[in-house]
């Protein structure tokens, strides 16, 4: 994974943009950890993103669900726990459906 961040351009997009590759690595393993990921205003000012994978039948990542929104005053913990929710059923609901 580091070798790919490291031949990829790292373009800051938002003041809020990760471009530091130990940072990168940090966050990458955070959200495997937990099982989702998420952005505050990182890709674009305004905008809030709360995704997890889909995984195949051998329990492989291959593909994402994303729910993208606006920013609003609520906390992104409070953001996350009103959409991570509803993700993980649609992922439950396909789990193993996936070549």
């Amino acid at each position: 994974m580091r070798r790919l961040l490291e031949a990829s351009p790292r373009t800051q997009r938002t003041e809020r943009t990760i471009t530091d590759i130990s940072n990168l690595m940090a966050e990458i393993k955070s959200s495997r950890e937990r099982g989702y990921a998420s952005i505050d205003q990182e890709v674009e000012l305004e905008l809030r993103s709360v995704a997890g994978p889909l995984l195949n039948s051998r329990g492989r990542t291959v593909a994402s669900l994303n729910v993208g929104l606006a920013t609003t005053a609520e906390e992104m913990d409070v953001v996350i726990g009103r959409y991570l929710s509803p993700l993980l059923v649609v992922r439950a609901e396909q789990k193993g459906m996936l070549p």
